[in-house]
């Protein structure tokens, strides 16, 4: 994403034509429940509402939807900031400024 300027998601984005993200509730309670086998992966802010009407609200898991970008790509100046996710003791360790 970085050499690129943007980014179509991971390939099972790709091949399903979407980008399914999270929200930070999302991300803590996969960070929580998960064993961490993924590494290498970083945690990124982005400013849905510079989404517009290509982000949509998803389903309902726990009262909490699921905000998936339809039809393009994500794009680096929606980027906020970024971190690596680390692992300790076989969990994401998620970085202290989500919330």
């Amino acid at each position: 994403m970085q050499l690129d300027g943007e980014t179509g998601g991971n390939p099972n984005d790709i091949y399903n034509g979407y980008i399914r993200l999270e929200t930070a509730t999302q991300l803590l309670r996969m960070g929580n429940l998960e064993n961490a086998t993924r590494l290498g992966m970083t945690i990124a802010a982005f400013n849905a509402d510079a989404m517009g009407d290509d982000l949509e609200w998803e389903g309902a898991y726990r009262d909490d939807p699921t905000p998936v970008l339809y039809n393009r790509k994500l794009r680096m100046d929606e980027v906020l900031w970024s971190e690596p996710v680390l692992v300790r003791d076989g969990k994401y360790i998620i970085p202290e400024g989500v919330k």
